[in-house]
């Protein structure tokens, strides 16, 4: 017995065979490349670096007290990192040829997309809204140069703000511990110009192509560049007409989504 084929139950067919053969392809998951790279500011200004004690700030001494002066600002100019960039590594080193014992502070970032130079007005270096992110730390060693520890947390938080562009400028905001634990007297720009002021240090990576739409293999993974980082997916067949996507516990955890 002949069994008969509606026109309907043709283009049904059709369309069943069409959408399980897409179905069975294998995409080729996308490549991406991690590309590190490094970025080295230094103070060119004398209104790049200053110091505050009572609300009275100072752009023109020679020399700042880690430890001593109530704030310090240190300004870098066209900090040439991309917007969302991975921070894997941020120092600040200091110059001095003074020994002393070790300098407690706090050290964070002017929270804003592009810092301006510091004024002579009152409390310009304190009156700054600052990150979220800090870090405490101290001064050690008998030789200069001297190196913080690792910032790159306080680095990272003004690199992600929205917006941020390739080329803006950041300030670092150093605030005495009280009480006061140690000195260390450092150079500024006044003392020698560049070359005796304080630089910042950071090493970072981007994940290249910076946004890129993710492709599957069935029942494998794909991993998309999020910017710091990336988000894996998973796609799974369900039938011949559909396909569930999940996020890995990780991506999850960094706050990534599907739209």
């Amino acid at each position: 017995m002949k069994r008969k084929f509606t026109r309907n139950r043709i283009r049904r067919l059709r369309l069943s065979w069409y959408l399980a053969a897409i179905a069975a392809i294998a995409f080729a998951p996308p490549v991406h490349v991690y590309a590190q790279s490094s970025f080295l500011g230094q103070v060119i200004n004398g209104t790049d670096d200053a110091k505050e004690n009572s609300g009275v700030v100072n752009r023109s001494s020679a020399t700042i007290s880690i430890g001593g002066d109530q704030y310090i600002g240190l300004r870098y100019r066209n900090v040439t990192i991309p917007q969302g960039a991975s921070i894997l590594s941020a120092q600040v080193t200091f110059k001095s040829t003074t020994v002393a014992s070790t300098a407690t502070f706090t050290i964070k970032a002017q929270a804003i997309d592009n810092a301006a130079a510091f004024a002579s007005t009152a409390s310009n270096i304190s009156s700054r809204a600052v990150t979220v992110a800090s870090v405490t730390t101290g001064l050690t060693g008998s030789s200069s140069p001297y190196t913080t520890v690792d910032l790159s947390v306080v680095i990272q938080e003004v690199i992600n703000r929205s917006g941020w562009s390739s080329g803006n400028a950041i300030a670092l905001i150093i605030e005495r511990v009280t009480p006061a634990t140690g000195t260390k007297i450092v150079s500024t720009f006044e003392s020698a110009g560049t070359s005796s002021a304080a630089s910042l240090n950071i090493s970072y990576e981007l994940c290249a192509p910076a946004v890129l739409d993710p492709v599957f293999d069935i029942g494998t993974t794909s991993t998309i560049c999020q910017g710091m980082g990336t988000a894996t997916y998973s796609a799974t067949a369900t039938n011949a007409t559909g396909m569930t996507y999940s996020l890995d516990a990780t991506s999850l955890a960094a706050g990534n989504t599907i739209d």
